[in-house]
């Protein structure tokens, strides 16, 4: 009907992208829902809050892990959290330049710009955790040419060293979630089925708690406020 090809109004600053399909030949295939929550944010979802001091959405962690070694996000030269940013423009993963001899078990190559891992030599992608204080995700650190046409180095991962203090996360490496921007709210939403990549921490009973009685005082001020 006409009215179904009419445009429809966005009324909520929400929008996010499916959990990629690598299994079509030449292609990847994923959603876009703009304008609405998913219903898939009421099961196994991990939250962080938005940080948008640039023109990108991201979150802060506490820490990462890549190949078995634990790594700090706080910047030495402040005492402040690095910031993550999500961007769907490109593939690269971007680093301060000061971690480029902190990351073990890698390399830059001389001469170059590749940073290059042994262990990937072998593989599509090696596995990167972070964490926060409600969950711990598993990324995907791709090699270069994983997707792409790309002449390189065995072993090439697709990350490179910027002069800026935060990191720029490509949306590649979210490939096995479900990701919802809530713009209004001002929350990252992260969802899987497979608890083995998402693994979202409970509330302990003495949290919930002191959820309860927050509340209670909440109720009780606004009790004597009204008599």
């Amino acid at each position: 009907t006409i009215k179904n090809l009419l445009p429809k109004q966005i009324e909520k600053n929400i929008f996010s992208f499916g959990k990629w399909d690598l299994t079509k030949q030449d292609f990847i295939y994923s959603r876009f829902y703009i304008g609405d929550y998913h219903e898939n944010f009421s099961g196994n979802t991990g939250t962080c809050n938005i940080q948008n001091e640039t023109n990108y959405y991201g979150c802060i962690f506490n820490e990462f892990i890549f190949l078995n070694e634990t790594y700090s996000l706080i910047n030495e030269n402040n005492n402040k959290p690095y910031i993550i940013y999500f961007s769907s423009e490109f593939n690269k993963i971007y680093f301060p330049k000061n971690f480029e001899n902190k990351i073990k078990n890698c390399y830059l190559q001389k001469n170059k710009s590749e940073f290059i891992c042994e262990k990937l030599k072998n593989k599509d992608y090696l596995s990167l955790k972070l964490r926060n204080d409600n969950m711990e995700i598993t990324l995907e650190v791709d090699k270069i040419n994983r997707f792409y046409n790309y002449s390189s180095s065995d072993g090439t991962t697709n990350i490179l060293f910027h002069d800026f203090e935060y990191i720029i996360f490509p949306l590649v490496m979210l490939k096995n979630f479900h990701v919802q921007f809530d713009v209004e709210k001002k929350v990252i939403s992260f969802f899987s089925n497979d608890t083995s990549i998402l693994k979202v921490k409970k509330k302990t009973n003495e949290t919930q708690k002191n959820e309860n009685s927050d509340g209670i005082s909440i109720g009780i001020i606004i009790f004597i406020i009204i008599l």
